[in-house]
């Protein structure tokens, strides 16, 4: 990209997709492209070089420093954790004809940088509406451009609202908490969504905090119903209109996926038609299982993901019998992916594999002529 006011030329290297072609003139907000790990690179990022617009040799870009926008609010205004009132968790507030940096818009809402009352420089979310002369504020609009997967935070890390640690925290996210992080990184940050018992927040933590990724990223652009199992006979809950999922497991007409709730984070079934897949590079399919029968030895809180720092479900009996899903993918050492019987009918969830054992289940007998089938079942448990 030539910048002849300044007699620069920028160069993006690693991109997943270019949105522009050569000679094209742009404008300011216009859209480049996309961050990638294209050619020599181990991960998801942005690798900018600079030079003058004549051959010659390269530049330090942090020597040119980018002012964001700056508007004035037209009202008090709730700053929220993420680009919906609904969805998402108040973190702040700004009062009418304040200060505010603008640095994207997300839809209906401009993702700002403004100072709080104790100093501190913090970034939220705000309806466009309530920014003074929005129509003139041009930034770019990244809804639906985002791209990530599941991920799981160790140890227990502080939640920031900028990408470093002298800024202020917003949250904490708990040992082996599970998060839906973006591909988006700054001075050693990654953006992450998590839930909380007041809604959904994004914020940064360390990425070298989060230990583990699995999955793509999708979007509910009506929303989307969410069911126990992938027959889809009975709701474990539901996703926003414009909610960001994390996609575990996809495969024709059904996905599996991980969504948060102000009860915490849930998996379950959706159809993959509800779905914007926005990031599918390592999305494994739905496998074939094949099934174990456990006992469980205790009562068990049945939770929806493979750890007791999800949403708890329902609970199961002492004695009762499971099947237990045999995927290397979803059980862990310590917790098993299980479907069980309610009322309802058939539920799947996820259970303390210490509160497991196998189990045989008895053969049934064949029904000797005239006799009644629970007479037979009777027999063939005394056997």
């Amino acid at each position: 990209m030539d910048y002849p006011r300044i007699s620069k030329k920028l160069l993006h290297y690693h991109l997943d997709r270019i949105d522009v072609t050569m000679g094209q003139e742009v404008q300011e907000g216009d859209l480049l492209g996309c961050v990638g790990e294209t050619g020599n690179a181990s991960e998801v990022h942005l690798h900018l070089g600079m030079q003058p617009s004549e051959v010659g040799p390269y530049e330090d870009p942090h020597t040119y420093e980018y002012h964001y926008p700056t508007a004035t609010m037209s009202s008090d205004a709730t700053v929220y954790g993420g680009p919906s009132t609904t969805l998402y968790a108040p973190i702040g507030s700004v009062i009418k004809n304040g200060k505010i940096e603008v640095l994207n818009r997300e839809n209906d809402f401009f993702h700002i940088r403004y100072w709080t009352n104790k100093g501190l420089l913090k970034r939220g979310y705000v309806a466009v509406s309530q920014v003074s002369n929005s129509p003139s504020i041009s930034v770019i609009d990244v809804a639906n451009t985002f791209k990530g997967n599941n991920g799981v935070v160790y140890p227990q890390s502080a939640v920031y609202s900028n990408p470093n640690m002298t800024t202020e925290t917003i949250g904490t996210v708990f040992e082996f908490e599970s998060v839906t992080q973006f591909t988006i990184q700054e001075n050693g940050f990654h953006f992450i969504e998590y839930s909380t018992p007041t809604g959904t927040k994004r914020g940064y933590v360390q990425s070298s905090e989060l230990i583990q990724k699995e999955g793509g990223l999708a979007v509910a652009p009506y929303g989307a119903e969410v069911y126990y199992t992938p027959r889809f006979e009975y709701k474990a809950g539901g996703v926003y209109a414009d909610e960001y999922v994390a996609v575990i497991q996809s495969s024709g007409t059904t996905s599996y996926i991980e969504y948060n709730t102000e009860g915490g984070r849930k998996r379950g079934y959706v159809t993959s038609g509800s779905l914007h897949f926005l990031d599918t590079g390592d999305v494994p399919a739905l496998p074939n299982y094949s099934e174990e029968f456990n006992k469980s030895i205790s009562a068990l809180t049945v939770y929806f993901g493979p750890s007791d720092k999800y949403a708890q479900s329902e609970s199961i009996n002492e004695g009762e019998i499971v099947t237990r899903m045999a995927s290397p993918a979803l059980n862990t050492n310590a917790f098993s992916f299980i479907q069980y019987s309610t009322a309802d009918g058939f539920k799947r969830g996820y259970v303390n594999t210490s509160g497991l054992m196998p189990y045989t289940p008895p053969v049934i007998e064949p029904v000797e002529p005239g006799e009644p089938l629970n007479q037979a079942i009777r027999r063939s448990l005394s056997l």
